[in-house]
């Protein structure tokens, strides 16, 4: 039901590995101390593909919230 609107205003599509986004989510934890969930990590993920193949920066950003992480997820996340 989302995805007409989102394609509508979405310059560019990103995929992210579960790899990466439990890089981006161990990142979050170790440097800024957050917890985020694997949601916000897809999201940390996409940024940092953009930013290695210079895509991002100058005034981007990356929202992230919820902190809502099962026990399990943090043990392959951190495991």
């Amino acid at each position: 039901m989302t995805l007409a609107p989102c394609d509508a205003v979405v310059d560019r599509w990103v995929r992210a590995s579960e790899d990466e986004i439990a890089e981006a989510m161990r990142t979050a934890y170790l440097r800024e101390r957050i917890l985020i969930e694997g949601a916000a990590g897809v999201a940390l993920a996409a940024w940092r593909k953009d930013a290695e193949e210079g895509r991002a920066g100058g005034d981007s950003c990356v929202v992230v919230c919820g902190g809502n992480v099962d026990r399990g997820d943090l043990v392959r996340v951190f495991g």
